[in-house]
């Protein structure tokens, strides 16, 4: 009797120049990825083309959805393959089917120390999504990065911290945290997120603390 081996899946190409990165917080649902064999790590690889990148409030990068301009850069990032679960559950982070991010297609070479990228390889990125992109660019006076490092990456882990700490006040689970902000001291008051959330991105929103309100 002859044994064939299954085919191995076929995996979508995604670049990750953000959280997803190793070394940075949101890198952990990778390793779990890996681990059950839904992605595998490809190595370093720039965007063929200059596009713009930001970040938000609390750190939060940006690759944005615009025509070729000024103020744009080749972004610095990591390949996988990821499986279709796999690739479910990054669009879950990403807020995909909520309107936080869209996946697109981008542009890849090789990151290589010799400036030589090699092969052009056609992947997929999660960008902004076009509701609230080109507000986004204008806040930050039309003038990107080219990689996202520790360095704005800090300011995430803060946002990250004070997040975590409404959970924690309010008994909440970490996976509370998509949906809702709490914080807590004597009375412990909820705070649903807003639907469209990051169009409000430059909104100061005020969060009580005891009789003081502080803003963040």
């Amino acid at each position: 009797m002859e044994i064939t081996e299954k085919p191995e899946a076929k995996r979508s190409l995604i670049f990750s120049y953000g959280t997803l990165k190793r070394g940075f917080a949101n890198h952990n649902l990778m390793q779990h990825l890996i681990s059950s064999n839904d992605a595998v790590y490809l190595g370093r690889y720039r965007t063929l083309d200059e596009l713009p990148l930001v970040c938000g409030p609390y750190g939060v990068p940006f690759l944005l959805n615009l025509p070729a301009g000024p103020g744009r850069h080749p972004i610095r990032g990591e390949l996988y393959g990821v499986s279709d679960p796999g690739l479910a559950r990054i669009d879950e982070l990403e807020g995909v089917t909520v309107g936080h991010y869209e996946r697109l297609p981008v542009r890849l070479v090789e990151d290589r120390e010799d400036g030589e990228g090699g092969t052009v390889v056609e992947a997929e990125a999660y960008y902004a999504n076009r509701s609230f992109g080109e507000e986004m660019w204008r806040r930050n006076g039309k003038v990107g990065f080219g990689e996202y490092t520790e360095e704005k990456a800090r300011v995430y882990f803060v946002f990250v911290k004070h997040f975590v700490l409404f959970i924690i006040y309010a008994g909440k689970s970490l996976f509370d945290i998509i949906r809702l902000v709490s914080y807590g001291a004597i009375n412990i008051r909820l705070f649903l997120l807003m639907k469209d959330p990051f169009r409000s991105l430059y909104v100061k929103q005020p969060v009580m603390a005891h009789d003081r309100a502080i803003y963040f």
